[in-house]
């Protein structure tokens, strides 16, 4: 007698394909997600670094005015005999001799706090702050202090 047969299930045959398929699927999507998330990492190293050079352009051009203050005031301080005429001269020459800074100041206390802004994007600007008092001696290493350099983020509708 002839022993019967079970006939092959279409299911038994179409599992390992449908496994195969799910398979290469996932990883077309985790391939796709990775790529992604890449390009994402890249774009934001990219602008990070732009920044960065823009920040760094700032402080350069900062250091540039600072480096021009510091040899200037050693020569106005020769020339002047008291702090108001000092402190005068200080503001008219250096707002004339560093070109497109706008820089400003304010007296108290027998100090001038003098100030300026370098924008490096377009939210964001490098805002320096020293204090320039009156020498006691003329010969004197330190003309000024700086009391503050930093980053500020603004509007466009501020400027």
């Amino acid at each position: 007698m002839k022993e019967k047969k079970d006939p092959v299930s279409f299911l038994n045959m179409g599992t390992s394909s449908l496994f195969v398929i799910f398979l290469v699927l996932s990883l077309a999507i985790f391939a796709t997600l990775a790529l992604t998330s890449a390009k994402n990492d890249h774009d934001f190293s990219l602008q990070m670094a732009t920044q960065k050079k823009a920040y760094y352009e700032a402080c350069s051009r900062s250091e540039l005015i600072l480096a021009h203050v510091d040899t200037s005031l050693p020569v106005y301080a020769s020339q002047c005999t008291n702090a108001q005429d000092y402190f005068d001269k200080i503001l008219t020459s250096l707002d004339n001799e560093i070109e497109g800074l706008t820089l400003t100041g304010d007296v108290a206390d027998d100090k001038l706090t003098l100030s300026w802004q370098v924008p490096f994007t377009d939210t964001k600007l490098l805002s320096v702050a020293i204090e320039i008092a009156w020498p006691e001696d003329i010969d004197s290493k330190s003309y000024y202090q700086i009391i503050s350099w930093q980053t500020l983020t603004f509007d466009e509708s501020e400027r």
